[in-house]
């Protein structure tokens, strides 16, 4: 869906180009991004001809080419201070060469600028493009150091340069004004300064700006703006290339910013392993920075950014001194679409979101997606996300977060008021180095319902070392069998080896719930309570159903300290303790088998139940058909023999499946337990 969308909207951008601006010189083949570029449709050979080719500046000879012919700039280094700012007034081709007046072999030649001004103005509606040539320098007052581009003018780049272009205003080599910018092979604009936005490239009002592979916009500065090497604000950013090493010390976006304020949507493509590295904010959004600041006429226009990595791209290394390492965004009719082996990765905040800070919008996360080792020394290693409405579908592989880390809460994923739906969420190796919820912390009545999902390796100094619920917030893991390969000793959802101080895997508190269901905790710990599972809250409570609860240490696997805890056709076994409810807490056992633990359950609090067999009296609920004993288990824990009275057709009810999905019952009755094994 998401392949067919980008082809879509490259095709409508080359339409509306086509249409804009009469590109005679580009036609693009959007399947493989093939280009063919008819020369002879421009050229005028100024040495076959008869024509002069010793004019005294380029504006002559621009004259003497006329409109839609080529200008041959020889080969090597010329100052052209004495020409001053040439006008350009009908589309022309300026190409490189290392012959005199004539095509000949292909050269670079370069126009070194140095004096005031630009080197450059481009009449509204004309067309120009550069063939292996270097605009070296320019500055000016205004918009564009190098080049200005008026009303619908465009510039295409083969092999080229702008480069060391000073703006006092916006676009330090270049300024758009509704027109467009394409850039193709080996071209580049580069170590260009501006005093307010768009250090390298500044884009207005509905233009496109095009970074094909190959091409760079690095190492530009925006001094008091925002926008380091590229500010778009409405219009289009495709970039196939690379955006590298941009600056705004002052400002939002090191890399790109992204602005809606005169009502025109803005898209942003990073695809075909576009790169976008290595840049700094001094505020917010390091790599990205994407805002909205035009709501029409009343409430918006119903529409608003868009942002799509896709295909291999890259967001990473980059840098905000407050939020969103990689990537900010705030808008409400936003969405941002992170899929196809895209890598978040080794970005940095200040503050929130080291890999993304989101506010307010819809984020798609697809396929093969990658958020890993992305730093943020408040809150959200890898995801800080505020009203955000998140939908999460990975392939085989999975959408992962993985070795994010967060100096307070959330080294993974911090949701606040946020909706999170979907499966394959792999959650790897995250740390809450001082707070709670080392693979995601929720709060704020977030909302996250999840199937064939894994938590792993994560930690939290304080609580919640995979899943912090809290704040009257909601979790529940699940398991989708239709997409899932289970099977005894392996399940849809695995909670595996998360630690913290409470609830090594899952705490829940402050009127928070979690439904657990068709999964696996294994070796998870805590260091007061709550090994796999704790709850604490009057109105908080734990729901777990057809569950593997095994070897998970501290005082107790499943813990509730207040609130509630249901736990229902599950197995607890080789645990420290199996379970614990404290005096003040509910609990409610129906159908478990208890065994093998080192430790009895601990109850001083009200625990009822039917249809269990536990290890001891001491350790059993209050209810009917209990059984105490010491069941024959099997290595996966399942009864060894269908003789095993204790599990094998031992209740009179149960749920439709069990861990794995098989049909309930197999027998004349229901097995105590997460497995029906007869």
């Amino acid at each position: 869906m998401q392949q067919q969308r980008i082809s879509t909207l490259a095709s409508n951008l080359i339409t509306s180009i086509r249409k804009k601006a009469r590109l005679k010189f580009l036609s693009v083949l959007v399947a493989g991004s093939a280009l063919v570029l008819p020369l002879t449709a421009f050229s005028q050979n100024l040495g076959s001809d008869g024509i002069t080719c010793n004019e005294p500046d380029l504006a002559a000879a621009l004259a003497t080419v006329g409109a839609g012919g080529t200008v041959y700039v020889p080969n090597g280094t010329q100052n052209i201070d004495v020409w001053g700012t040439t006008v350009v007034p009908e589309d022309v081709t300026l190409q490189g060469t290392d012959s005199t007046c004539t095509a000949g072999s292909v050269g670079t030649g370069t126009l070194e600028y140095t004096a005031a001004g630009r080197i450059l103005e481009v009449d509204p509606d004309v067309h120009l493009i550069l063939i292996d040539v270097v605009l070296l320098g320019g500055d000016s007052t205004g918009n564009g150091g190098t080049v200005w581009l008026d009303d619908d003018a465009t510039l295409a780049m083969f092999d080229s340069v702008l480069e060391s272009g000073v703006s006092g205003g916006n676009g330090g080599c270049l300024a758009i004004e509704g027109g467009s910018l394409s850039m193709f092979g080996d071209s580049a604009i580069r170590n260009c300064v501006a005093e307010n936005d768009g250090g390298g490239v500044w884009s207005y009002f509905d233009a496109y700006v095009w970074v094909f592979d190959g091409s760079t916009i690095a190492f530009n500065t925006a001094t008091n703006g925002d926008g380091g090497n590229l500010y778009q604000d409405g219009g289009t950013i495709s970039v196939k290339g690379l955006i590298e090493g941009g600056n705004a010390p002052n400002g939002n976006g090191g890399g790109i910013a992204l602005i809606e304020s005169v009502g025109y949507e803005p898209y942003l493509v990073i695809s075909d392993s576009g790169n976008v590295r290595n840049n700094i904010a001094g505020i917010d959004g390091g790599g990205i920075f994407v805002d909205v600041q035009y709501l029409g006429a009343s409430d918006g226009d119903g529409l608003g950014p868009e942002v799509l990595l896709t295909d291999d791209a890259f967001l990473g290394g980059n840098e905000a001194e407050d939020d969103g390492g990689g990537l900010w965004v705030s808008s409400h009719y936003s969405l941002v679409t992170i899929e196809d082996n895209t890598t978040i990765s080794l970005n940095v905040a200040g503050d929130n979101g080291g890999g993304i800070w989101y506010e307010d919008g819809n984020l798609e996360l697809f396929g093969d997606a990658w958020i890993v080792w992305n730093f943020a020394d408040g809150n959200g290693g890898g995801l800080w996300a505020q009203d955000v409405t998140a939908t999460v579908a990975g392939s085989a592989g999975g959408v992962e977060f993985t070795l994010n880390y967060a100096d307070g809460n959330g080294g993974g994923l911090n949701l606040d008021g946020t909706v999170l739906t979907g499966s394959s969420l792999q959650l790897h190796l995250n740390q809450a180095v001082t707070g709670n919820g080392g693979g995601a912390r929720l709060r704020g009545g977030s909302e996250v319902v999840l199937s064939n999902t894994t938590a792993a390796d994560n930690f939290a100094l304080e609580d919640g070392g995979a899943w912090l619920v809290a704040e009257e917030s909601s979790l529940e893991l699940d398991a989708d069998f239709a997409t899932c390969t289970s099977a005894v000793g392996t399940y849809c959802s695995l909670l595996e080896d998360n630690n913290a101080d409470e609830g090594g895997a899952i705490a829940v508190k402050g009127g928070s719930t979690a439904d657990v269901k068709y999964t696996h905790f294994l070796d998870n710990g805590a260091t007061t309570n709550g090994g796999a599972v704790h709850v604490r809250g009057p109105a908080s409570q734990v729901n777990v159903k057809n569950t593997l609860v095994e070897a998970n240490g501290s005082t107790a696997a499943v813990f509730a300290f207040t609130g509630t805890i249901d736990v229902r056709s599950s197995t607890l076994v080789n645990n420290t303790t199996p379970f614990e409810v404290d005096v003040g807490a509910t609990g409610v056992f129906h159908r478990n088998v208890v065994a093998s633990n080192t430790n009895d359950a601990v109850m001083t609090g009200a625990v009822t139940g039917n249809c269990n067999v536990t290890q001891t009296l001491a350790g059993a609920p209050t209810g009917a058909n209990n059984d105490v004993g010491t069941p024959t288990l099997d290595a996966n824990w399942l009864p060894a023999s269908n003789t095993e009275a204790l599990i094998v057709d031992a209740c009179g009810a149960g749920p439709a499946d069990d861990i794995i999905g098989t049909a309930r019952p197999l027998g004349c009755s229901y097995d105590r337990g997460a497995f029906e094994a007869f």
